[in-house]
């Protein structure tokens, strides 16, 4: 997800996000790599610098993996009332500006 995110990042912000070592990361992005599911490109600008994106298949699959998540949560809402639905919702609102004020939010997360 944070690929898709960041098209075009490279391996030290994916360590970063992942909260991992370069190593580790890389050994990672290679097997997403060799299931075709990220593509690994040179920057033109640097040659060092390798850039990541998501592959068509790698989209495809993480937009399914999206839509069976969503619907087995509308399937899990449906069966809450509508105190509990009304509870939720603004026990998320709290979260959501909890999360907005935070300013001790970990580095590199988005």
């Amino acid at each position: 997800m944070y690929i898709r995110r960041h098209p075009g990042t490279d391996l030290s912000a994916v360590a970063d996000q992942v909260g991992t070592s370069l190593p580790a990361a890389s050994e990672l992005v290679a097997r997403l790599v060799r299931q075709q599911l990220v593509v690994r490109d040179t920057d033109p600008a640097s040659r060092r610098r390798i850039r990541l994106t998501l592959s068509p298949s790698g989209l495809a699959g993480l937009e399914a993996a999206e839509q069976r998540t969503t619907e087995w949560l509308v399937g899990v809402l449906r069966g809450l009332g509508e105190a509990q639905l009304a509870g939720l919702a603004a026990g998320l609102r709290d979260l959501r500006a909890t999360v907005a004020n935070d300013s001790g939010a970990p580095a590199g997360r988005g």
